[in-house]
């Protein structure tokens, strides 16, 4: 898809908007995120505010009944010991059904009476004037117990039951803080619940004469809180917010308009599935004194479809073991901050009026300028160079405007130039075409006459090659030749040193013929001295010298062969020794033949090896030749071209 064309007016017009419009809405953003911060943070201190107000007012309230009762115990106890020591009568019993306060089982118990200065308190049927005597000296209301293994026993009380009784026969269970207090010897100062109220109470221990604890006693006054919490119920915080009193265990002491007092909300859930009743109890009992936790969850109201933001703040009210807390939607708060958006967007949008207007005028006026100039501009792109454009500004126009008029000359001036240029590059390039054929004919012919030279310079370097090889083949023979003349010299003086060794030995035999054939002539004459007895000895004898005879003359003949061998081996070795100073020379001959061709064949291989490369440059030089040819033929279309290009312009002019 084509994207539209946006022109140069509405490209201003778009730039002015955005430069007013962007800063506008983003420090009304800006500004709206402080003022909802900003809000948001006085709703917290407010809430927070509310909570230390609310956890004081409480304090307050207990510390003025605490410090009445406290004054109470003193008057009581005047009156209490007026009449003298307390004291438990052994010797007289009596019989009590109790009742623990918090619970109806009965049991039925005896014990020894109280006195007080010899006056029995215990006696269930008496006016009780003692302890309704402190009640009209400074009001609420007065207890005597007395200890059992129960627990303390109320014996005397102005509390009653809901049916206006006297609740004598209750007693509180020995796990009580108070009991426990009690028998510490210790007096209990603090909140308690007595039947089914809470008192702000002191319970002090009354001792015999002994020290021993054999009893209590109690003054107190019913807490302030009902008509506080009733107070409290008809806070309204912001728009539709309110005052919450959350226990420990998740139960409402207060709720809005105490509508759910009573109800256990522990394990309620907000919209994200967050047990935040849980978190805020659990969180609350790490909190000090003066110490406020804010939160926010999401809220979602029965028959609501829309989920509200709603934050709390809450402290941990440590007396009474309360979590205080105040708690409103967020929304409430954001009349102001729909206010100030609503400003806001209204200032905005005069800003982006007021801007886009100033933005059409100049965009148009700059366009106008701009419209001038792009029409000279498409003139002189069209080749009209005689174009001028005239202005009167003196800002960032008016330099364009000028500097279009400048550039505008100069294209002329260049243009002349150029067609100038152009006909003296297509003169030459003719010039340089015609010369480039000629060195291209030129190379052509060096390099068939270099080819020629290589082919037989080649054929040359075969033969060399040849030659210097049955050269060194020829020399190798020769060398092998004298190698064998010499052996063979080796041989025949061998030959001969062993033709005159058989001739020395020949001599030995001659003489060991001589001496058997005197051996055997003796032996002959032995023979004939023996006689008969001597004939045998002499036919051994005979046979003797005849075999000594026939090796004399063997070796006679051995001797005379030696003799002609040695003479033919000595003419052997005479003429083998002087062939071998002419086989000698022949390899020397042969060895200078072969280092001569191989010299030959070297220098025919640099010969060889200069036609080639002398091949190579004249094939070089005819290839630049073709090349330069080819650059001059572009070189002159070039030119051609350029002609045709300056001559698209008019008005420009040689000069």
């Amino acid at each position: 898809m084509k994207l539209p064309i946006i022109t140069l007016k509405w490209q201003l017009i778009g730039m002015c908007v955005s430069l007013v419009a962007l800063p506008v809405i983003v420090l009304g953003l800006l500004s709206y995120r402080a003022s909802e911060q900003e809000i948001y943070s006085l709703v917290a201190e407010k809430l927070r505010e509310q909570v230390l107000m609310v956890s004081n007012h409480l304090k307050t309230a207990i510390d003025l009944t605490q410090e009445r009762v406290n004054y109470n115990i003193k008057v009581a106890r005047e009156l209490f010991y007026a009449s003298g020591q307390a004291a438990l009568n052994e010797q007289k019993q009596v019989t009590w059904t109790l009742v623990e306060q918090t619970s109806v089982e009965p049991t039925i118990i005896t014990i020894p009476t109280m006195e007080v200065g010899g006056v029995c308190v215990t006696d269930m049927y008496n006016a009780h004037h003692l302890v309704d005597h402190i009640q009209s000296q400074v009001g609420g209301t007065a207890t005597i117990f007395q200890t059992i293994p129960q627990g303390l026993l109320r014996i005397s009380t102005n509390v009653r039951h809901a049916d206006g009784s006297r609740a004598v026969g209750t007693y509180i269970s020995t796990d009580s803080p108070v009991y426990q207090t009690v028998m510490r010897g210790e007096t209990f100062h603090g909140r308690a619940f007595v039947l089914n109220t809470w008192f702000q109470a002191v319970y002090e221990p009354i001792r015999n004469s002994q020290g021993a604890i054999i009893g209590a006693l109690y003054v107190g006054q019913p807490e302030a809180s009902k008509a506080i919490l009733d107070g409290l119920s008809t806070i309204v915080v912001g728009k539709t917010g309110y005052l919450i009193v959350v226990n420990m265990q998740g139960e409402y002491i207060l709720s809005k308009g105490r509508e759910q007092d009573g109800e256990k909300i522990i394990d309620t859930q907000d919209a994200g599935g967050r047990f935040f009743v849980r978190e805020w109890t659990q969180n609350a009992q790490n909190l000090g004194p003066g110490e406020v936790a804010i939160d926010t969850y999401p809220w979602l109201n029965p028959g609501e479809r829309r989920t509200r933001m709603k934050i709390i703040a809450y402290a941990y009210f440590a007396e009474w073991q309360w979590l205080i807390a105040s708690t409103a939607y967020v929304d409430d708060f954001f009349d102001n901050l729909t206010r100030i958006r609503n400003i806001t967007v209204a200032v905005s949008l005069a800003a982006i009026v007021f801007g886009t207007a100033v933005a059409y005028g100049f965009a148009a006026n700059m366009a106008a300028h701009f419209k001038r100039l792009m029409t000279g501009m498409e003139r002189v792109a069209q080749g009209d160079l005689t174009v001028t454009v005239q202005t009167t500004r003196r800002d960032e126009i008016g330099v364009l405007t000028h500097g279009l008029q400048d550039m505008i000359a100069t294209l002329r001036d260049i243009v002349a130039r150029i067609k100038e240029g152009a006909e003296k590059v297509a003169s030459g390039s003719q010039e340089l075409r015609a010369r480039s054929h000629d060195i291209e004919r030129g190379a052509h012919e060096q390099s068939n006459a270099a080819t020629q030279a290589l082919s037989s310079m080649e054929q040359m370097v075969t033969n060399i090659r040849h030659n210097a090889e049955h050269a060194r083949q020829t020399e190798t023979l020769a060398l092998q030749v004298t190698s064998d003349a010499q052996e063979s010299g080796q041989a025949v003086l061998e030959v001969l040193n062993a033709v005159r060794k058989i001739t020395n030995e020949t001599a030995g035999i001659n003489e060991i013929a001589r001496q058997t054939r005197m051996l055997s002539l003796n032996a002959t004459i032995e023979a004939v001295r023996a006689g008969d007895f001597g004939a045998g000895f002499g036919v051994v004898a005979e046979e003797v010298r005849a075999l000594a005879e026939r090796s004399q003359g063997a070796a006679a003949t051995i001797s005379e062969l030696s003799d002609v061998i040695v003479a033919l081996a000595e003419d052997a070795g005479d003429r083998l020794l002087g062939l071998i100073p002419r086989i000698q020379e022949t390899s020397e001959l042969i060895r200078s033949i072969s280092q001569a061709s191989t010299q030959q064949h070297d220098q025919a291989d640099q010969v060889n090896t200069a036609l080639h490369q002398l091949d190579l440059v004249i094939h070089e030089n005819s290839m630049m030749a073709e090349t330069l040819t080819l650059l001059a033929e572009e070189l002159a279309e070039q030119a051609d071209h350029l002609q045709r290009s300056v001559d698209f312009f008019s008005g420009g002019t040689t000069t």
